[in-house]
């Protein structure tokens, strides 16, 4: 044998071994699975739906970073940290508004409430609004926090375009934290995805 057989049988092997290898590193780079969040399945749930009639921010999952919400801090915080200046007004009650399952958009059935709240706030320029956003218990408590955001400002976006001025709203998120149904079923998730709406007097 000479020794251009020996060289040709030799980057063979270097490339059947070398093939071998790339085809492990391909499989370890596939992604693993993720866990189950709010958002890790059909929609569904009291309230809004996610579908064409719906307005608002959009889906978790249509390319929004969950991470990117905007100015939402801990619990109890508004925007800038401000919460706490506005003192909420007692007997002021506005209706909730709940959102499907891992969903920020606002259904066809909620629109009419938040219709009721903007045709009250135009009455009452003295009152302003807290919206604070709350998820269900599934999912981890940063990917909830961020969710409950965009919910408040889902409904803070959608009350300015009936033409409230932004300037009357503050946003909290609670993610999960603040339960409205300690149950841990459909019934009682159905009720913990919504925007609590709280009446306050802008100090």
């Amino acid at each position: 044998m000479n020794w251009s057989k020996l060289l040709s049988l030799g980057i063979l092997a270097a490339g059947l071994v070398f093939s071998t290898t790339g085809c492990g590193l391909f499989e370890s780079d596939e992604p693993e699975a993720g866990f189950m969040t709010e958002g890790a399945g059909p929609e569904n749930g009291a309230g809004g739906t996610g579908g064409p009639d719906a307005l608002g921010a959009g889906n978790a999952h249509g390319g929004v970073d969950p991470m990117a919400a905007g100015d939402w801090g801990k619990p109890g915080e508004g925007p800038g940290g401000k919460a706490g200046e506005w003192t909420p007004i007692p007997g002021l009650n506005f209706p909730k508004i709940y959102f499907a399952f891992d969903s920020d958009r606002i259904g066809s059935s909620e629109v009419p409430k938040l219709q009721q709240v903007a045709a009250y706030m135009k009455e009452h320029k003295d009152v302003g609004l807290i919206i604070e956003g709350n998820c269900d218990e599934r999912g981890s408590e940063e990917y909830n926090r961020a969710l409950g955001e965009r919910r408040a400002i889902a409904a803070k976006e959608f009350l300015v375009s009936q033409g409230i001025d932004g300037s009357r709203f503050q946003t909290i998120s609670y993610g999960e934290e603040k339960p409205a149904d300690p149950g841990h079923n459909e019934q009682a998730w159905s009720k913990n995805r919504r925007d609590e709406l709280i009446g306050a007097k802008m100090n």
